[in-house]
């Protein structure tokens, strides 16, 4: 019977669990995002954002400035986060468990 790894557990729950909540301007919006999509509200109506349309908008021009670091910011940490998938999936034992907690830390 194998044991019940708990820091192979922490990446999956950072795919469920929301990572931001936040206000667009002064309450012109509001949203929450999750690893890989963010769902907003805003007067013009509500949006499912998924994380190649943010690419998509950064290479048609559509975002840009401070915007831009922040979605790239995201991306880097999404894959991070599928790094860590890996290194705890793939090493079992005393290895894999360092490993995911020294990427969980970046």
């Amino acid at each position: 019977m194998t044991r019940f790894n708990i820091p192979s557990i922490i990446p999956w729950l950072l795919l469920v669990i929301p990572i931001n909540i936040y206000v667009i301007g002064d309450w012109l919006g509001a949203g929450v995002q999750w690893s890989l999509f963010r769902y907003q509200q805003t007067y013009l109506g509500s949006n499912l954002i998924l994380i190649n349309q943010d690419i998509q908008y950064i290479l048609d021009g559509f975002i840009s400035g401070k915007t831009t670091l922040s979605v790239l910011f995201w991306i880097t940490a999404v894959i991070f986060l599928f790094l860590i998938l890996l290194v705890s999936d793939s090493h079992q034992g005393k290895s894999g468990i360092r490993h995911t907690g020294i990427l969980c830390i970046l």
